[in-house]
């Protein structure tokens, strides 16, 4: 219990310190747009920020200005006071417009507050559309990401890990399979979305199309029509004695 408590109300908890104290690699991000599997398949421990141990935001007010979202200010605030400095790396991703400007404002606090932007900080854009193109961009954004991540913390120099495969070739390796994943999820949902697309317009020719039927074997008997004052058409009962607009 004490380790999800302590998870929960602590940026820096003791899982983090014990991770950091084994010689392993912490990076955070912003946004659940970023696919926290990568950094897990490189051996990095991806960590979402969050706002909270804020205690005031002088910083975060200097650089953003009063009226706007409080939690990427609370996030500037943080970093301007150090408490991301056992972060190396950052991800900040356009979840909305004032966390996108997180990205632009911590840089320029970096230069007045000098040791609060990491040695890897990455702005991942994303799509807000699930559009086909859109979800191939992504699918290249990330693509560009994991090749981030290997030139940063995967040196083409480092020790050969297990089988004789050296550490950056194992590590591309296992990211490749990730992005490869999603991009089949992509193909999917394209062809689905072609699917129904052509239903969709087979339906609208079916009803567009020029229709040559008897009118009374369409409209039923006039006297009935009469009295009744309406008529069912194409399984629609349609009231003659109100207006309507097709």
């Amino acid at each position: 219990m004490h380790f999800f408590l302590d998870a929960v109300n602590r940026i820096e908890n003791d899982a983090i310190t014990q991770w950091k104290q084994s010689g392993k690699k912490v990076v955070g991000y912003t946004c659940s747009y970023v696919p926290p599997e990568i950094f897990h398949a490189a051996g990095i421990l991806p960590v979402r920020l969050r706002g909270i141990e804020t205690e005031g935001m002088e910083i975060g007010d200097a650089y953003f200005g009063p009226f706007i979202c409080s939690f990427p200010k609370c996030l500037l605030q943080l970093a301007g006071k150090g408490v991301f400095s056992f972060l190396d790396g950052v991800v900040i991703t356009p979840g909305c417009d004032a966390m996108r400007r997180l990205d632009e404002c911590w840089r320029k606090a970096g230069n007045d507050h000098q040791g609060i932007v990491p040695a890897w900080f990455e702005y991942f854009d994303v799509p807000h559309k699930t559009e086909v193109h859109g979800m191939k961009w992504f699918v290249q954004e990330i693509r560009n990401l994991v090749e981030r991540i290997e030139l940063h913390f995967q040196p083409l120099d480092e020790r050969r890990g297990d089988g004789g495969m050296p550490r950056d070739a194992k590590l591309a390796a296992e990211l490749e399979q990730v992005v490869l994943h999603f991009g089949q999820y992509v193909a999917n949902r394209f062809r689905h979305r072609v699917a129904r697309q052509d239903h969709t317009d087979s339906a609208v020719c079916l009803v567009d199309r020029p229709v040559s039927l008897d009118a009374g074997s369409v409209l039923g008997d006039a006297r009935t029509i009469a009295e009744t004052r309406r008529a069912v058409v194409a399984g629609s009962c349609v009231y003659l004695a109100e207006s309507f607009t097709h």
